[in-house]
């Protein structure tokens, strides 16, 4: 998978009873944004993830950073040598029946995400080749449509979207590599897992990129599971 294969503006409170052996954790407010921050003790940097929670994608309220499905997976990540920031990402307008605010809304998403992206590239002497972004639910849905509509997100390394589904022009656009996981039956979207993947027309892109429909599971749902092929 794509994944194996600064300005020092934060302020730093360590998480309690949220550390292992292997992992640092605190809380950062990096770029302006507070985050769930972790990273491994030891050994060299692989990589930065940035990530972000779930969220009502009619009114989408600042990212939740204690998202236990992240935090398990940012956990994961770090004892494989990558850095992870689970990210509350900002307060975003009312979307209603207007589809150009949800438009904004993606936009606004992948700018925290690239805000806070870069100020860790800054710090820790890494480049944009270096950069994964991701998420569960509406802010993969987001990710998903910035990498097809966007171009500020398309250089970085992939995108991980973890209940994430799109339309089937969006999914055919991705212009970065995606690795795609649902339940059988995802509700909020046509094309997700393994048929998002299938759907995407660059043959570069879709090469690189892993999808999963899981029928072991259905509906809107996760499984702990993926979390060890991601990592």
């Amino acid at each position: 998978m794509f994944i194996i294969s600064c300005n020092k503006d934060e302020n730093t409170t360590a998480a309690p009873n949220n550390s292992n052996a292997e992992v640092e954790n605190s809380q950062r407010t990096i770029a302006s944004l507070l985050t769930n921050y972790f990273a491994p003790k030891n050994g060299p940097i692989k990589g930065i993830v940035i990530l972000g929670s779930g969220n009502d994608p009619q009114n989408p309220t600042p990212g939740n950073i204690k998202e236990q499905y992240l935090i398990d997976l940012s956990k994961s990540l770090a004892m494989k040598g990558f850095v992870c920031a689970i990210v509350q990402y900002r307060d975003q307008p009312f979307v209603g029946n207007n589809f150009e605010n949800f438009n904004a809304n993606t936009l606004m998403l992948a700018e925290d995400f690239n805000n806070v992206g870069n100020a860790l590239i800054a710090e820790l002497s890494l480049s944009r080749n270096k950069l994964i972004f991701g998420g569960s639910s509406y802010s993969a849905n987001c990710l998903v449509s910035q990498n097809a509509w966007g171009n500020s997100i398309t250089d970085v390394k992939g995108i991980i979207a973890i209940m994430g589904s799109s339309a089937l022009d969006t999914a055919q656009n991705q212009k970065t590599p995606v690795l795609a996981f649902a339940c059988n039956g995802e509700p909020f979207g046509t094309n997700y897992g393994t048929s998002l993947v299938q759907s995407i027309t660059n043959t570069a892109v879709k090469t690189k990129s892993f999808g999963l429909t899981d029928n072991n599971c259905s509906g809107h749902a996760t499984s702990n599971q993926w979390i060890s092929i991601i990592t």
